[in-house]
């Protein structure tokens, strides 16, 4: 502006006319300067009062709301419905608003209560649903975690994302201040409320991008929104959005969440592999009063008539047909009887040889409390025919209440107890291996000296398992049978005939045995399908504690007289514990010990490696059948960084590689007076391994490289190796 100046005298009447021109002209460069962010104050303002304002603190209070959950496939093009698959199914698709199509699965509506962060049903859940609902049940835990922002971490599929609200937020996050908002007409607690936008500074972090309200007379949250950066380093993940408000007494008024699971093989193949997406909504109920809501045939009418259509249709039988050998093991034929386990049909190891057996399981369209199981196989290596018949019977009560009765004569790993099924109760292989090693156990072993331990059961099983309470369960088992040394047949290099010949000899035995087992959790979920029932982890410490009472007698002889009593102690407890951007830790630590003098089978002997292949609970460079114990502790520890090293990449973060980290630990005593020992160590130094690795490689495979830290100068295993596994996971 261009100044003058006017002397104006007392009584003079004078005007002014203000003329503005436009000048032109371009801005050549602008100079940010760093100032402080007011939104970082007001972050630390609500981290301050997150105490008295999180209602789930300390988890004093309960809330109630009700549920809705929906499940769909989506992304499903319309170019495409022409094809085979799609064709026998677009009579049953529904189209949204914006064009997509939805293939409607699953609606449920239940009442549930939120306790301390966690969420807990309160009534039967009213579904509908095609196919059978246990199904959905595993799917749909991935959202059955409560999202509270006050706290450091959320966890969603086993990791920890770091809040916006997290003490160590501004490492991860970007903040700014979008606008100040005038309090909603009513709302007496605050003058304004303050709109923040919170942006990620690395997508591949377990991190979110979205927006909050923030009260600015209680520094409580109002409202906050995230979303989850497609980039995320974990598998099939293509979206999760969340939307939160809150009411002037700090609870939650409502919950929507919205994940979308994509299984294309490859990034750019979306258009042919649909996604799965999976909705939840939470409303609160002010009453006390708990009523069952239901399914509303009006709002959910498209989606209902949909799936009228879908359940006839022969894909979906289909469907059907693949997703129950996928969660029971069962095979469906049609009609009442099933073919199954799976897992049953064939084997082939270094005891059976080839192994072939036809497994038979009645279902629900006989009884639907009662299934009986029965195989008969035969193993051409050792020319003997195995088999088992069962009988389960599901109380119709209440909480679950499972009787067994169980005959087999069959194989079993001389290191195997029946305390293993403790740390192997959700996995997809056996009760003695991993997946991996279990289908691959026919392999050659690392050593040629190496043998295997399977030795001959012939037992009768009758076994209760109760839930008493929640996390509370039980399991009451006695076991009476005969236990026979395995033989292979070398040939006899003078007459070319097959000898004959004890692998791990011991005189065999009959016995009995008596074990009660009591399964401690905290906040954890269970999925149930038949008689094998899935835990679904929290991050708390899972507790077992076991006793066994027995007693054995010679067959045919008896070199101390008589039957001999014997006892065992057991105490395992797991844990996965997430630490935000650094990754996962699962660890299982056990202790027990054997109470008198006992054969070896009865003893506590070191479940071994002998393979190439990686096995979680099997320490990978010791040999099996090479350590031996009467009071011994272990210890499975494992650490998955999920990408917190490569995630900082260029180029590599592309490839979701997750790093990897094992320490395994033995220590034990090998009192006197046991029999049949010859060959086998006692631990009285501990016996250590380590190793490192690449994980998640195609989605599928991991890879370690492991060393012996201890007992390095046994020559008949090797002091490192590599070892891989199958490895399927989110």
């Amino acid at each position: 502006y261009r100044k003058q100046r006017f002397e104006i005298m007392p009584g003079m009447q004078a005007g002014i006319d203000v003329a503005l021109q436009e000048k032109v002209e371009g801005l050549r460069e602008i100079q940010v300067l760093p100032d402080d962010n007011e939104a970082i104050g007001i972050i630390d303002l609500v981290r301050k009062h997150s105490q008295q304002n999180d209602r789930q603190f300390g988890g004093q209070a309960t809330d109630r709301y009700e549920e809705h959950k929906r499940l769909y496939l989506s992304d499903i093009r319309a170019k495409h419905l022409e094809r085979f698959l799609w064709k026998n199914l677009k009579d049953g698709m529904i189209s949204r608003e914006d064009s997509s199509i939805f293939l409607p699965l699953y609606i449920s509506v239940g009442n549930t209560q939120l306790t301390g962060g966690y969420l807990s049903p309160l009534t039967q859940q009213q579904t509908r649903c095609v196919m059978t609902e246990t199904n959905y049940e595993a799917i749909l835990s991935l959202t059955g975690s409560y999202a509270d922002f006050y706290r450091n971490n959320v966890s969603f599929f086993g990791s920890a994302f770091v809040s916006p609200l997290a003490k160590s937020a501004t490492t991860y996050y970007d903040y700014f201040l979008a606008d100040s908002i005038d309090a909603a007409a009513g709302d007496t607690t605050a003058r304004k409320r303050y709109l923040l936008h919170y942006r990620t500074k690395n997508g591949y972090y377990p991190t979110f991008i979205g927006e909050m309200e923030v009260d600015s007379g209680t520094w409580a949250l109002r409202r906050i929104e995230a979303r989850v950066p497609r980039e995320v380093n974990i598998n099939y993940l293509h979206a999760l959005h969340i939307e939160q408000t809150f009411n002037a007494d700090n609870i939650l008024e409502a919950e929507r969440l919205t994940l979308a699971m994509d299984f294309a093989i490859k990034a750019d193949s979306s258009h042919v592999f649909p996604s799965m997406v999976v909705e939840r909504n939470l409303a609160y109920v002010a009453t006390d009063a708990v009523n069952t809501p239901t399914i509303n045939h009006q709002t959910d009418s498209a989606a209902l008539a949909a799936m009228s259509k879908l359940e006839d249709m022969p894909i979906v039988k289909i469907i059907k047909w693949g997703l129950n050998i996928a969660t029971t093991g069962y095979i469906p034929v049609g009609g009442p009887i099933d073919i199954g386990k799976a897992t049953d049909i064939f084997h082939c190891n270094k005891q059976h040889g080839l192994y072939f057996a036809l497994p038979l399981h009645t279902n629900e369209k006989l009884w639907k409390n009662v299934s009986l199981d029965a195989y008969f196989g035969y193993g051409w290596g050792d020319k003997a025919f195995k088999g088992m018949g069962q009988v389960a019977i599901m109380m119709p009560t209440e909480r679950r209440h499972w009787l067994q009765l169980r005959y087999e004569d069959n194989y079993i790993y001389s290191e195997t107890t029946v305390f293993d099924k403790l740390t192997r109760e959700n996995g997809f292989g056996t009760n003695e291996m991993d997946l991996t090693t279990g289908l691959f156990d026919g392999l050659p072993f690392t050593t040629p000296t190496a043998k295997h331990t399977a030795i001959r059961q012939r037992a009768f099983l009758a076994n209760y398992e109760s839930d008493w309470r929640e996390g509370v369960e039980t399991s009451l088992q006695l076991k009476v049978g005969r236990l026979d040394p395995s033989y292979v047949n070398p040939r006899d290099l003078r007459t070319n005939a097959f000898v004959p010949q004890a692998q791990y000899p011991f005189d065999p035995f009959r016995f009995c045995s008596l074990t009660g087992i009591v399964r401690l959790s905290w906040h954890e979920r269970a999925v149930d399908f038949q008689a094998h029932r899935m835990h679904l982890y929290s991050q708390q410490p899972t507790l077992f504690l076991g006793a066994e009472v027995g007693s054995y007698s010679y067959v045919g002889h008896q070199p101390s007289g008589g039957y001999r009593m014997y006892a065992k102690l057991h105490a395992t407890v797991r844990q996965q514990v997430t630490f935000s951007v650094g990754g996962r830790l699962t660890y299982v630590a056990s202790a027990g010990l054997v109470i008198g003098k006992v054969p070896y089978p009865l003893l506590e002997i070191m479940d071994g490696n002998q393979s190439y292949l990686y096995d979680s609970y099997r320490f990978t460079l010791m040999n099996s059948h090479q350590y031996a114990t009467d009071k011994f502790i272990t210890l499975h520890a494992e650490w998955n960084g999920m990408g917190v090293l490569f995630n900082l990449i260029p180029g590599v973060r592309f490839l979701h590689l997750r790093e990897l980290a094992e320490v395994k630990l033995a220590y034990g005593g090998l009192g006197k007076g046991h029999l049949f020992t010859d060959g086998l160590q006692p631990l009285n130094i501990p016996y250590v391994e380590a190793g490192v690795g690449i994980g998640n490689i195609l989605r599928l495979i991991d890879v370690y490289a492991i060393w012996r830290l201890t007992h390095r100068n046994d020559p008949t295993t090797p002091l490192w190796g590599i070892r891989g596994r199958i490895n399927f996971g989110i």
